[in-house]
């Protein structure tokens, strides 16, 4: 066999062994690449939400802001501040929080939806509950964040009280003015990418 043949032989027979090698590769590691890739998709797909101190001259109805401001106060919850998600200024919230129960409470006007009101409880474990009155806020969740919507008419102080008694057991976050923005942030990040999870399956 003279050299060139001998050189074209082992040229074929190491394309034949990395196409084996290629496919056992892929047989072995093919779960961990897809989940990865899929990570990488996902993470691709997650908002990155903002949550930011803001100053909010108008309100799609101002009226209702206030009452509801007003009747939160009432209840015992201490006004926080104005912020919008990821500096839009269709998405306006205006945050309070309720110190001996753990609750954070916000007003928002969001894409012109005027006056819809949220209260929220974080846990030390990643959970948490939230009161809403939106309309169907999500598609699907992670089965650690609770969601529950206000449909009956009810004042602040009953959804309060109904919020409390109906809690999970657990270790709640306490609440405060520094905690709100990373704390809803992370909440609405982690609903974000189980959303795009479930899109691309």
């Amino acid at each position: 066999m003279q050299k060139e043949e001998v050189t074209e032989h082992l040229g074929k027979v190491v394309k034949i062994l990395l196409i084996v090698g290629i496919v056992a590769a892929l047989f072995l590691f093919g779960p961990a690449i897809k989940n990865g890739l899929l990570n990488l998709v996902y993470k691709s797909m997650q908002a990155d939400i903002r949550i930011s101190p803001t100053t909010i001259e108008e309100w799609a109805r101002p009226d209702a802001v206030e009452v509801f401001s007003a009747e939160l106060i009432e209840c015992g919850f201490e006004p926080i501040g104005d912020f919008t998600i990821n500096q839009s200024s269709r998405v306006k919230i205006r945050a309070f929080m309720h110190r001996s129960r753990n609750i954070y409470a916000m007003v928002s006007d969001k894409y012109h939806t005027p006056a819809l009101l949220d209260f929220y409880s974080f846990y030390e474990d990643g959970r948490s509950v939230r009161y809403t009155t939106a309309k169907n806020p999500h598609k699907s969740k992670p089965d650690n964040k609770t969601i529950w919507y206000i449909e009956d008419p009810l004042s602040i102080q009953e959804i309060v009280d109904k919020m409390v008694a109906r809690r999970p057991e657990g270790i709640l976050l306490p609440v405060s003015a520094e905690s709100f923005p990373p704390s809803l942030e992370r909440d609405m990040e982690e609903i974000s990418l189980w959303e795009s999870g479930e899109f691309m399956q």
